[in-house]
């Protein structure tokens, strides 16, 4: 069991490569948009903050997260369909599409819009403490605001923030879609926890949330993964990346879900 799970979690981190820079790329695209409508040689003191928070439209960011939804979770919900029909033959691509269509718009509105608001407040923070920092310094406004100008027209400069977000958002998008996969096979599913046991891994001092003792460990399809023995809902899991837990259990991981059909005590497959 022990070999399957490594060769899916060599697998997946692979594909999570290429998941993130989908991503990174979309995000880079809405950071870009933003500050291309701010004239940084033109602010003013009193007035910087409001300009640049007026520039962030929430409406664009709302839409790259849909993409990255979309991109990175059909491509992922197909490989786990696969997957699925090497022992079963009960996925199909029509009905996890339609499926996947119907739910995910909804679900970001509903589960999403507190990472969107937070990504868009981390990014305003950003910016203004370029700005204020060097104002507190006691530097001229002109000056300020011309450093700036040049920094953020720097290729790299929205590279390490994308990538963040692009790694935590590629993370909870496949293991999203893994779940719809799995949802329309017909059969009872399970699911795995497999952890990327790496030395970037979660676990314990170091974090309160142990994702290296969670890898390997089974739960039924409507059931979460609990951390901590908690009862608070926000230490339960659906799967890894999950945007109703706790930011400190999510950022960054790149953990993954494997879909596992369920059985009975005659190792029959369970119809839903």
């Amino acid at each position: 069991m022990m070999a399957s799970i490594s060769k899916y979690r060599k697998r997946y981190l692979g594909y999570h490569k290429g998941y993130e820079k989908r991503s990174t790329t979309e995000l880079i695209k809405v950071f870009k948009g933003w500050f291309s409508k701010i004239d940084f040689t033109s602010l003013q003191a009193g007035s910087y903050k409001t300009v640049i928070n007026n520039a962030m439209d929430f409406e664009s960011l709302e839409q790259a997260y849909i993409n990255i939804y979309r991109e990175v979770g059909l491509v992922h919900g197909k490989r786990v369909g696969k997957d699925i029909n090497t022992g079963l033959k009960a996925f199909t691509w029509g009905a996890f599409l339609t499926v996947f269509e119907l739910n995910v718009v909804d679900y970001l509105r509903r589960y999403g819009v507190e990472r969107i608001l937070t990504v868009r407040r981390s990014v305003f923070d950003d910016i203004v403490e370029l700005i204020s920092t060097r104002l507190a310094e006691g530097k001229d406004m002109r000056d300020v605001t011309n450093e700036i100008n040049t920094l953020v027209n720097r290729r790299d400069f929205y590279r390490w923030q994308a990538e963040r977000i692009a790694r935590t958002e590629s993370t909870a998008a496949s293991n999203y879609a893994a779940l719809q996969a799995g949802d329309v096979s017909g059969f009872q599913m399970g699911k795995e926890w497999i952890s990327a046991t790496d030395a970037r891994t979660r676990r314990k001092p170091k974090s309160e949330y142990d994702h290296f003792e969670m890898n390997g460990k089974r739960v039924k399809r409507n059931e979460k993964f609990i951390f901590n023995r908690s009862k608070d809902p926000r230490n339960q899991l659906d799967y890894p990346g999950d945007p109703t837990a706790y930011p400190g259990n999510v950022i960054n991981c790149r953990c993954t879900v494997a879909i596992v059909a369920l059985r009975d005590k005659d190792g029959n497959l369970i119809p839903k």
